[in-house]
């Protein structure tokens, strides 16, 4: 009888080994290509959301920043700026400045986590199906 017992004890450890496994494969899987692009566009938009504080830093702090980098900057600046830094006219620079790029890095981060959620929310649901 002691026999008995045992082989029904293996057999419930085995049972309970697999078990795990089993739900593993049942569980969708959350990933694959398009939170892969999530990312990548979450990465970009907080990319150009530093271009544009490193910008303000700069802006704000030199009067007159000048050189090949810093023009550079300028240049992309004015581009991820979104033309809010031609919407508002403020009476002293460092306002305008504050407010002309500031207000489109805080709006890029806000892109990037929407785009990146709603694509993490697509690859969860596509999974699911």
């Amino acid at each position: 009888m002691a026999e008995g017992t045992d082989v029904a004890d293996e057999t419930e450890n085995d049972e309970t080994a697999t078990e795990p496994e089993a739900a593993a494969e049942r569980e969708p899987e959350v990933g694959g290509p398009l939170v892969a692009v999530g990312l990548v566009v979450k990465l970009v938009t907080v990319l150009f959301a530093l271009a544009l504080v490193v910008h303000l830093v700069i802006a704000v702090f030199t009067e007159d920043a000048q050189g090949g980098f810093l023009d550079f900057l300028a240049g992309v600046a004015g581009y991820l700026a979104l033309g809010i830094d031609k919407l508002v006219n403020f009476s002293t620079e460092s306002l305008q400045n504050l407010v002309g790029f500031g207000v489109p890095a805080i709006l890029w981060l806000v892109i990037g986590v929407v785009v990146e959620r709603l694509l993490r929310a697509v690859a969860s649901r596509r999974a699911s199906v």
